[in-house]
Order: C-alpha cells, then sequence, then structure tokens
C-alpha cells in the first residue's frame, strides 16, 4: 500500500494529483460542507487537509497516539472532529489544523462520533460501551451515557438535537436525552442491534437486527408501536419508504418485505431464491428493487407486491444493482462484470455488458446526468463507462486492494472513494 490519497478529473478519470502524505492505511475521508478541501484519517494517527481543487495538502493534524478511526467536519465546515484509538477524540480548526481541544476519558478506542445538527456538542462513542456528549466550545463533558452493556457501534442526533440513538452489539438501541443526558429508553432486541434509523420528524424509530425482526418505536416514549415479524432469519436492513407510510425489509431468509407503518400489517413479501443482498425504494415510493445471491434483480410494484420484472445473471450472486435516473434502465453487478438492461418494454433486454474487472464488483451505479455508469471492485480499480454505448471511459487503478467505499461530493460532480490499501482517491 502506499497510503496516499489521489485526486482525478471527474470527467476523464485523469489524474491530476497524487495527495501523498499518509504512511499508513487510510481509514476515513470526508469532504467540507462546500467541498473544496478534503480530510483524511489514518492508521499512521494524523488527520490531513487537502485543497480538493489543487491537490495541495494544507495541514497535518498530529495529535492522535493511535490509529484514527473517523474524521467529520462540523456543519458549518469550521472545525473538524477525529475518533482514535487512542481513547480520545480531537476537535481541530479546520482551517489552521491546530487543536483546539482533546476529548478525552473513553476507556476504549473511540469507533464513532456525530455533531449536533447546530454544531455545539459532539457525541462520541467507543468499545468501553460509553456514550459521552461534549461542549464543542470549550471540549468540558456534558454527560456520559453509560448503559451499554457490548461496544457500541454507532451515534446518531435527532433531527432537532434534542437526542440521541445508540445501537451496540447487546442487543439494544438506546435513546438518550441530549442534555442533561439522561438515559431515556432502552429499545431492546432479542440479538444485535444491526441498525437504527430516526423517522424525518424525529417521532419515530426504526431498528433491525439479527433477531430476525425490525421494530417502530415511540421516540418520544420508548414504547414499541410494532414488531414486524415474519422473517426467519437475521434482517440485515431496512429504510423508509420516502413518505415514511412503509418500511422496507431484507434478510438472509431468502426475501425482502414491505409493511405498513403505521399497523405493522405485512403487505408484501418479495421472494427470491437466495439471500437478499439490498434492496431500495424508488424515488416516488411506487416500485422497489431487491437483488439475491440467487443470480436475479427484480423489481416489484410496492402497492400490491406484485413483482414487475426479473433479470438473471450468468452467476448467482448479484452484489449491487440500480436504477438510471429516469427508472428506464437497470444496472446490476455480479462476480467481475456488470450488464445494463433496458426495462422500458415488457420483456427486460441485456442492452449492455462491463466487462474488464478482475475481482468481484462491489459497487455500481448511474452518475446523476445519466449519461455515465461508475463500478468499483475488488481488483482496486474504478471504471467509468459510457451509458450508451457500454465503452470504457477510463480504468482509474490507482487502488492496490479492494475498493471499500464509494462517496459522491456534496455538488455529484466527483466520487471519492476509499481502499484496503490505504489510499482514499477523489475521481
Amino acid at each position: 500500500a502506499d497510503s496516499t490519497v489521489r485526486l482525478w478529473d471527474a470527467i476523464i478519470g485523469s489524474p491530476l494529483q497524487t495527495l501523498s502524505g499518509h504512511t499508513a492505511w487510510v481509514s476515513s475521508v470526508a469532504w467540507s460542507p462546500d467541498g473544496t478541501q478534503i480530510a483524511s484519517a489514518g492508521h499512521d494517527n494524523t488527520v490531513r487537509l487537502w485543497d480538493a481543487a489543487s491537490g495541495e495538502m494544507l495541514a497535518v493534524l498530529e495529535g492522535h497516539s493511535a490509529a484514527v478511526n473517523r474524521v467529520v467536519w462540523s456543519p458549518d465546515g469550521t472545525r473538524l472532529v477525529s475518533a482514535s484509538a487512542d481513547e480520545t477524540a480531537i476537535i481541530w480548526d479546520g482551517v489552521t489544523g491546530t487543536p483546539i481541544t482533546v476529548l478525552a476519558g473513553h476507556i476504549n478506542a473511540v469507533t464513532s462520533v456525530a455533531w449536533s445538527p447546530d454544531g455545539t456538542q459532539i457525541a462520541t462513542a467507543g468499545r468501553d460501551r460509553a456514550v459521552y456528549v461534549w461542549d464543542a466550545a470549550s471540549g468540558e463533558r456534558l454527560f456520559a451515557a453509560n448503559g451499554h452493556a457490548d461496544d457500541v457501534n454507532d451515534v446518531a442526533w435527532a433531527p432537532d438535537g434534542s437526542r440521541l440513538l445508540t445501537a451496540a452489539d447487546d442487543a439494544t438501541a438506546r435513546l438518550w436525552d441530549a442534555s442533561p443526558g439522561d438515559a431515556l429508553h432502552t429499545l431492546a432486541h432479542g440479538d444485535w442491534a444491526n441498525g437504527a434509523v430516526w423517522s424525518a420528524d424525529g417521532s419515530r424509530v426504526l431498528t433491525w437486527s439479527r433477531d430476525g425482526t425490525a421494530r417502530i418505536w415511540d421516540a418520544a416514549t420508548g414504547a414499541p408501536l410494532l414488531t414486524l415479524t415474519g422473517h426467519s432469519g437475521w434482517v440485515s436492513g431496512a429504510a423508509w419508504s420516502p413518505d415514511e407510510t412503509r418500511v422496507l425489509t431484507w434478510s438472509w431468509d431468502n426475501t425482502a418485505r414491505i409493511w405498513d407503518a403505521a399497523t405493522g400489517a405485512p403487505l408484501s413479501t418479495l421472494v427470491h431464491q437466495g439471500r437478499v443482498n439490498g434492496a431500495r425504494w424508488n424515488a416516488s415510493g411506487t416500485r422497489v428493487l431487491t437483488w439475491a445471491s440467487d443470480s436475479q434483480t427484480r423489481v416489484w410494484d410496492a402497492a400490491s407486491g406484485v413483482q414487475l420484472l426479473a433479470v438473471t445473471d450468468l452467476v448467482t450472486d448479484i452484489t449491487s444493482a440500480a436504477w438510471s435516473p429516469d427508472e428506464t434502465r437497470l444496472i446490476t453487478a455480479a462476480r467481475r462484470s456488470a450488464r445494463v438492461w433496458n426495462i422500458s418494454g415488457a420483456v427486460p433486454e441485456e442492452v449492455l455488458l462491463l466487462s474488464g474487472h478482475t475481482g468481484t464488483v462491489e459497487f455500481a451505479a448511474w452518475a446523476a446526468d445519466g449519461a455515465r455508469l461508475i463500478t468499483a471492485a475488488r481488483d482496486g480499480t474504478v471504471r467509468l463507462w459510457d451509458a450508451a454505448t457500454g465503452g470504457e471511459i477510463m480504468v482509474l487503478s490507482a487502488h492496490g486492494g479492494a475498493v471499500t467505499g464509494v462517496f459522491p461530493s456534496p455538488d455529484g460532480v466527483a466520487l471519492l472513494t476509499t481502499g484496503d490499501d490505504g489510499m482514499a482517491k477523489v475521481w
């Protein structure tokens, strides 16, 4: 691994700059809110700031004594906070890169960090089972939210900043008052809480678990409103519909399911013949896309649960799928290739085969303009394709290992990728 961050032309993929400086694995990257800077965190114990246009390294933020796990910008872009295996978080000046204050108190690695919506407070969570909230101006610890009995994996603020939501390996999600930090409610599952998310208005919480259920909770009282029971395997994901009247879940039991978010009634069971790897709503909430290990990607009518179409790849495990912006085409990924399908007619038609990767394609998506396609694979490459012809526009082969993440810039014109080779790159 060469432990660099690289900057690439977003249209043709030619390298603009190599952002060299990290001497070990790059573990986290984040765009500034205005898209002009990039912060990167690494296992070399540093955070680095880069000019996103020129590739110039603006500052090296030194202060941690162990790997930096995560870096996050404040909502206004003036500060950053980093979370480290050295049991601390540090607030940094986003312009000069100088440390403002050290948030010390955890007794094991800090795994998650989040700014409050107004930027006045910071929440941290760690492997010591603790959640802390800090004053972002003074660095004073305001409260400790103790109660989890295993590693805390994530922390999220309510949309209005009044409460915190945490999820942990102790089979619970928990709600906390963000001031003065009282434990409000324990949202109990029968096994690991795999994830949790707020509703847009902060009135409800959706959780999902390895116990085979998803649950909806009253965020004010912590009362269980609904238990969505029906899966016979671990629930690996869940999502509110765009209008939040329904919930979509997907599971290792070979199904995705749609539920009434008001009554908990099962509305539809979307059946595959293999583990469902992912699912998503379309923008209007009228259709659902699922992809699975049975070689099929399927589109369903969200109201009736009727399968509208299915496309079948030649291999068994579909790893990624996405609609085109106008929803007339699909891209699916499996093993070392991706395929584009025209789904506007009565019968789906394969129109493009995108081949060239030498490792499993883990990510496939359309560019926002619908004119290009993006794939990322375990061969360490990101490839750009012409969506009309399938022609390969550029092979961005700078990662020396698997591509582990793909993140769009705030304006949607660039991509930030991370790899297990110790690099992050902008394309």
